[in-house]
């Protein structure tokens, strides 16, 4: 999961699906867009702070922040379904 630059490839992946999901945002009505929207756009810069960390600790601790971001990403999913 990472480039020869020992990057990790989600990151770049994960900057553009917020790029993705912020446009898809904007495009809200505009009482959905500060209730819901405010929640997803925290969550998922929240999801981005957890996996730009998983590349500084340990790997004995990645799987539990790897846990964490799948609980994330789920979370994501059910919001933008309401």
């Amino acid at each position: 999961m990472k480039r020869k630059n020992n990057n990790l490839i989600i990151i770049p992946k994960t900057e553009k699906y917020i790029e993705y999901m912020l446009t898809i945002l904007l495009k809200l009505p505009r009482t959905e867009k500060f209730s819901i929207g405010t929640e997803i756009k925290t969550i998922m810069y929240e999801m981005l702070k957890n996996i730009l960390l998983v590349s500084k600790v340990n790997t004995s601790k990645r799987l539990e922040i790897y846990n964490i971001v799948d609980a994330q990403i789920y979370y994501q999913r059910i919001c933008e379904k309401c």
